[in-house]
């Protein structure tokens, strides 16, 4: 595990301290972790993903015997991919996982829902058009990251991105958790899986 770190990317209107009981956990199992914080409602998915993905180049650079994981929640998922997708696959072979918590892969049916009620709130909230469950919505055309390998992580009674929204067309594993969105992260059954996955590659 020595070389090897865990991002951890929280989701749309949180901050990294929602990721900070699934990081204490990852930290007790020897791992070292980084809690990125960003601020979800103030860019774009693409502007996001630019940024992330000039993160994810300064710590390759700052950690050159290192290879990393990412572990996201929800918008963190989908910044997540934009910024993969768009490394050179010399750093992308670097990236061994990406395991994604609730993430709106095929966009939101409530981000669609909150945009026919008060249409104003894309004016506030920046990646929330772009997370509608629409066909032209933007979430339809982030990339996925080629050599990494994917898992999904979906919760049952998860109202705001069912099961049915996370599915792609490439993941290595996908599992569904009793749980809801909010708190996925802190779920004992997601903890045992991410662990599966980090370790195994599948769940």
């Amino acid at each position: 595990m020595n070389n090897e770190i865990i991002v951890l990317i929280h989701g749309l209107m949180r901050s990294h301290r929602s990721m900070y009981r699934l990081e204490s956990y990852l930290l007790k199992q020897g791992y070292e972790t980084y809690s990125y914080h960003y601020p979800s409602t103030k860019y774009t998915i693409s502007e996001h993903g630019v940024q992330f993905q000039s993160f994810i180049e300064g710590l390759l650079l700052a950690n050159a015997s290192k290879n990393l994981h990412f572990i996201t929640h929800s918008l963190g998922g989908i910044i997540a991919r934009e910024a993969l997708s768009k490394l050179t696959p010399k750093k992308l072979n670097r990236c061994n996982s990406l395991i994604m918590l609730a993430p709106p892969n095929q966009g939101s049916l409530l981000a669609k829902l909150c945009l026919t009620i008060t249409p104003f709130l894309s004016s506030f909230i920046k990646p929330l058009a772009e997370l509608s469950c629409d066909h032209d919505a933007y979430v339809h055309q982030v990339g996925v990251p080629e050599q990494v390998k994917i898992g999904t992580i979906a919760g049952r009674f998860d109202a705001k991105v069912p099961p049915s929204a996370t599915h792609m067309s490439r993941q290595n594993d996908f599992v569904i958790i009793n749980s809801t969105h909010t708190f996925i992260m802190n779920h004992p059954k997601t903890r045992k899986v991410i662990l599966n996955f980090l370790q195994s590659g599948n769940f």
